[in-house]
């Protein structure tokens, strides 16, 4: 064992070592914030709700990337300049040099009821933590105080799901250089202090203890339940779902309601998304997604600038300009996939389940459905995050993505996120005994449902 540590040891330092060693000329970095500031001020689509000064941000941050002594030290400063938005696809992406920097405390938690409870944890950590342990305190900051100050700040998760998202493993990323002192109440009223030590990530070689799965992570999964359709979708990265789906059609008719379970869906493709969707339509044409994209117009600007520069009135001027900036001149609208269904399934009730995790093409997928039948939403609101990312390189070999398109609802108007119809969260006794309540909540609103 101590060989292998050692061996690690060694490991570690010599690529803190090489990426210590690679540096960026002052050109180079400059380049690169300029990139962000470039890419956000033209083609991020929210930047408008934002009560930020872009060209300030950008200004400040010269002299911050220009004293980074190191790529670890220039993109600390990147991340935090464009993970400032907390928008799910609008993030910084490390080079593998400095990825291979950080590492994770093989404890995961849940957030619930304001605080922090384990439910995966090491064998490592057997004999001192018990699922269902509460965190307390770290680095002798109150947990809360911790996560506004170190950890939400640097991270692209929408202010309302973070600190749901951020206990599911991610709570305690960061360098594998840093260690950390944790507090826990365990259970049984004993409070524990541990050093924690963070690991490369190398999940297949650390056992860890968890409380049951409340849903299969799966492609694709169909189960029965009586008369009701229960069909689980892990994301739309591939055709699985779409394929699968059209297989089940005719059986499918026969069914009274159908639950799609897409908690932790990460998204994918939205065309697998519609293809499914489109079985609920009769219609010769689907509505694949309703969005928006900026739309530069150079013209407008210049007529605002001229006008103000040569006589015309300040307000007349700004008028102009308004309507470059505030509108910014989005385009888009309803876009549409032909339907190459008989909208078989037209008539069958539809619930989705869906949780802080469902995001991206599973949002849309949401949209697409509520634009189609009627669907009724059960479970925690959505990452808040349906859009199309554009992903720019950056010196020293890492990159960044923006979302480029701004999502709307089954209403035409901008889209936050999915409030569920009927709001469910998991309480730690249901984790940890593994009690699906939101799919038993679902099955029994189906089963005691009546029209109107």
């Amino acid at each position: 064992m101590k060989k292998i540590l050692l061996t690690l040891t060694i490991f570690l330092a010599s690529f803190s070592a090489h990426a210590q060693e690679i540096q960026l000329t002052q050109e180079e970095k400059i380049y690169g914030l300029s990139l962000i500031w470039q890419e956000v001020n033209y083609n991020y689509a929210y930047l408008q709700n934002y009560n930020l000064d872009w060209d300030s941000l950008y200004r400040a941050n010269i002299p911050k990337v220009l004293a980074a002594k190191n790529l670890l030290e220039y993109y600390s400063v990147l991340s935090k300049t464009i993970n400032s938005f907390h928008e799910g696809h609008t993030t910084i992406i490390l080079p593998s040099d400095i990825k291979k920097l950080y590492g994770n405390v093989p404890i995961a938690m849940s957030y619930i009821n304001g605080n922090y409870y384990v439910t995966a944890f090491s064998s490592k950590y057997k004999d001192k933590v018990s699922l269902g342990s509460m965190l307390v305190s770290v680095n002798d900051y109150n947990v809360n105080d911790y996560f506004k100050k170190f950890l939400f700040p640097d991270n692209n998760l929408a202010t309302h799901i973070a600190k749901r998202q951020m206990g599911k493993g991610r709570f305690f990323a960061g360098l594998l250089s840093e260690e950390l002192n944790a507090t826990f109440l365990n259970p049984n009223g004993k409070t524990v202090s541990l050093k924690l030590k963070r690991m490369p990530y190398f999940p297949k070689e650390i056992k860890i203890i968890e409380v049951p799965r409340m849903y299969q992570d799966t492609a694709f999964l169909y189960k029965k339940y009586g008369d009701i359709a229960y069909i689980r979708i892990n994301s739309f990265l591939n055709n699985t779902p779409s394929t699968s789906f059209s297989k089940l059609v005719d059986s499918l008719k026969h069914k009274k309601a159908i639950i799609f379970d897409i908690r932790s869906n990460k998204g994918g493709n939205s065309q697998y998304a519609t293809d499914i969707v489109s079985y609920f339509s009769n219609k010769e044409t689907m509505p694949i997604w309703w969005g928006q994209h900026k739309v530069n117009k150079g013209y407008s600007k210049a007529v605002g600038v001229h006008t103000f520069l040569y006589g015309d009135s300040l307000a007349k001027a700004n008028n102009y300009y308004a309507d470059f900036v505030n509108l910014s001149y989005f385009e888009g609208g309803q876009y549409s996939y032909p339907n190459n269904t008989n909208g078989e399934l037209k008539d069958l009730r539809v619930v989705v389940l869906c949780n802080y995790a469902t995001i991206s093409s599973a949002e849309a997928f949401i949209l697409q459905l509520k634009q189609v039948t009627s669907v009724t939403v059960i479970g925690e609101p959505t990452a808040g995050s349906s859009t199309m990312p554009l992903e720019v390189r950056l010196p020293g070999g890492g990159g960044f993505k923006i979302a480029t398109v701004k999502a709307l609802d089954e209403n035409g108007q901008q889209y936050k996120y999915t409030e569920p119809d009927i709001t469910l969260i998991p309480s730690l006794e249901d984790e940890i005994e593994g009690n699906d309540i939101v799919l038993l909540r679902a099955i029994d609103f189906l089963n005691n449902f009546k029209k109107d």
